[in-house]
């Protein structure tokens, strides 16, 4: 008997169903008869049978999934899931990889301005663009890597994304996993609260004393806290050094605003805004503002009160 590639290829799609392995590629006549543009072929594996239920339920994305960890520098925020990351207003862009590759990944987020997050995840896509004379292609599985710029409690509310179909064909998501950029917690000497997207509001007291001291702005090194009660401190040393000759009581710093301001969702630089007194997440009500066309907003805010003596403001 005369062997073909035809013969051939279904040989092998034999033997690929027999050991629950991903099916072959389909025979190229069945794309013939399914016309219609030809779309980028993935690198992933495709199950057998190659159907929606199928892939969600594939095993070799789920331990891709969760055999991956985060890389250095970077906190996980979601393993396995099956919908990717959405939102028009923080995407930075995607690339398709040959691999699941957490790395590479990371490495295209560190080269791109503004990104904090990224996402990897396999795609159900067709092999043929779906059309009417063919409304359910073969498909094929992308492995792709998106960019974001998000606060961390934004991308896990985001992951929630359904692809949808495409005529006949449906597009599902699985093995996908959300890294965001990790951030030092930890400062010695000082209580942290959390504020997430919004920073303080509150420069007066009860007293009607004016409890602002201004602010430091760090446009490079990373988001690091730790910088914003250095800078408390340093302030401390330099009013202790310079004080009052007017008889006016000698001001210091006992609480920070730490925070990143944001333009149109891109990071421009990590505040550290001074107080005297300490405030608490009720007066975190400053969520940024419109300058035009742009739009100004907060990520990350947390407040960093100094433990030594009492320094809460009253309200």
């Amino acid at each position: 008997m005369m062997v073909t590639k035809y013969t051939a290829l279904f040989a092998l799609g034999l033997l690929a169903s027999a050991f629950g392995m991903p099916s072959s590629p389909p025979d190229p006549s069945y794309i013939k008869n399914c016309p219609g543009p030809m779309l980028p072929p993935g690198y992933g594996s495709v199950p057998n049978p190659d159907t929606p239920e199928a892939f969600l339920d594939y095993t070799e994305f789920k331990k891709a999934a969760f055999a991956a960890s985060a890389p250095p520098g970077y906190d996980s925020i979601f393993v396995n899931l099956k919908s990717p990351i959405k939102g028009p207003n923080y995407y930075l862009g995607y690339h398709a990889l040959k691999d699941y590759s957490i790395s590479d990944c990371a490495e295209y987020c560190e080269e791109t301005d503004g990104c904090e997050a990224f996402n990897i995840f396999f795609e159900r896509s067709p092999k043929v663009d779906p059309n009417p004379k063919c409304k359910n292609p073969p498909s094929t599985t992308l492995i792709t890597c998106s960019l974001w710029s998000l606060s961390p409690g934004k991308a896990r509310a985001a992951a929630s994304n359904d692809r949808g179909w495409r005529y006949e064909f449906h597009v599902v998501i699985a093995g996908s996993n959300g890294y965001i950029r990790g951030h030092k917690k930890d400062c010695p000497g000082y209580k942290i609260e959390y504020f997430g997207d919004s920073a303080i509001n509150a420069p007066v007291d009860c007293k009607g004393e004016y409890t602002y001291m201004g602010y430091k702005r760090f446009d490079a090194g990373g988001y690091d806290v730790a910088r914003c009660a250095k800078a408390c401190s340093e302030q401390n040393e330099y009013n202790s050094a310079h004080p009052p000759t007017d008889g006016s009581k000698l001001r210091l710093c006992h609480f920070t605003n730490s925070y990143i301001e944001k333009k149109n969702g891109i990071p421009q630089a990590q505040y550290c805004a001074l107080y005297s007194k300490a405030w608490h997440k009720k007066q975190a009500t400053n969520n940024g503002q419109w300058q035009g066309k742009d739009h100004i907003t907060i990520s990350y805010s947390v407040g960093l009160t100094n433990v030594t003596g009492k320094h809460d403001a009253c309200v």
